[in-house]
């Protein structure tokens, strides 16, 4: 999957109190729920990317404690915390016992890696198709140092399967 290749990163300033990066331009456009939630092409362009970066060897790094990513249960108190913001979007009860449920349930393997941030702003699409990531080259081999934050920036991450 063409990702952007990175030219640098900037250390946090206080300024700007989160890492930075120079990257490459990948073409395409960023995926929307709205105009891409029926395109099964891509549904399937996207099921193929995670199945690649879940087979990526891990190469003995497992999940470093910040971000997304790791044991379930570890990440309590911020899902409790985006139910409550989200409550005015969604059935917050529902939500809290399907987590309730979710954060109880067994490593079936072992670590593997996984997306960060997942999510439609971070995939391009061309055509109804995926045609890049626009974090995925963040960490992955060769590149081992994470850049993720809260504010917005993510990378791949080792986590449980």
């Amino acid at each position: 999957m063409p990702s952007p290749q990175p030219h640098g990163v900037g250390e946090p300033t206080p300024e700007y109190p989160s890492a930075w990066s120079v990257q490459t331009w990948l073409p395409g456009e960023p995926a929307s729920p709205v105009d891409h939630e029926s395109s099964d092409p891509l549904a399937l362009d996207v099921v193929a990317m995670v199945s690649a970066l879940r087979a990526a060897p891990v190469r003995g790094r497992s999940f470093d404690g910040h971000g997304r990513g790791g044991t379930l249960t570890d990440h309590d108190e911020w899902v409790a915390e985006c139910i409550g913001k989200g409550a005015h979007l969604l059935d917050a009860d529902r939500v809290r016992r399907l987590w309730a449920e979710l954060r109880e349930l067994p490593s079936v393997g072992p670590d593997v890696m996984s997306h960060r941030d997942l999510t439609p702003f971070n995939l391009l699409v061309s055509q109804n198709r995926l045609s890049g990531c626009s974090t995925a080259a963040a960490s992955v081999p060769p590149i081992e140092r994470s850049i993720s934050s809260c504010a917005g920036t993510s990378s791949m991450s080792v986590g449980a399967s």
